[in-house]
């Protein structure tokens, strides 16, 4: 919680929002919003620790729920920047909307559980979900859009295949969704798949 949450999900809130704003043209969001954001995340990842560490349920059900809902704004934020883009968005903006909407699920699958709701097939397969959603579709689909808008500029040269950015940004976006889908579900062969059709994506 501490790396994903404490250093990785932090150090992205606060970039990401640049790199989106600079692709599509417009402007990032206010600075007290983000310092609202910054503070709601805070506040969950103490209460998550401090209750992880205490056992103590209710502390460790209110940081789930508060990291949850500075998701869930942070999301909002962004996709509000999507919006008021003015057109063609450039599909490499795609993969900033994409990545923190698996952390949001991530979280999500975290929280059920914390607050012991029934799960689908089994507790084990939740939890599998939920570390499906925070490597392979948060971290996984935000590096590899971080790579497609920073490395151009930083080796001075456009991409080699541009055409292959709208395969690739569907490919590791179902991926993932097949990686959460499979474990939630209990059906290994979808895993399989999701891994198979993630694979591709990071190839391309």
């Amino acid at each position: 919680h501490m790396i994903t949450i404490g250093v990785l999900v932090q150090a992205v809130m606060g970039v990401l929002p640049l790199l989106l704003a600079r692709q599509l043209r417009t402007t990032p969001p206010a600075a007290a919003a983000q310092w609202t954001l910054l503070a709601l995340l805070n506040l969950g990842l103490l209460l998550l620790s401090f209750g992880q560490v205490l056992w103590n349920q209710p502390l460790r059900s209110s940081g789930g729920w508060v990291l949850l809902l500075a998701v869930a704004l942070w999301l909002a934020l962004l996709a509000q920047m999507w919006r008021r883009a003015p057109r063609p968005r450039p599909l490499e903006a795609a993969f900033f909307l994409s990545g923190p909407s698996y952390l949001w699920l991530g979280v999500l699958m975290a929280l059920s559980m914390l607050e012991g709701w029934p799960a689908l097939v089994s507790t084990q397969g939740v939890k599998e979900s939920h570390i499906h959603n925070n490597i392979f579709g948060f971290t996984g689909i935000v590096l590899a859009g971080v790579a497609l808008n920073v490395l151009p500029a930083l080796f001075g040269r456009s991409l080699a295949r541009p055409a292959w950015v709208r395969p690739t940004f569907w490919l590791m976006t179902v991926g993932a969704f097949l990686l959460w889908l499979g474990p939630y579900i209990g059906v290994t062969p979808v895993m399989g798949g999701g891994l198979l059709v993630y694979v591709a994506g990071i190839g391309l």
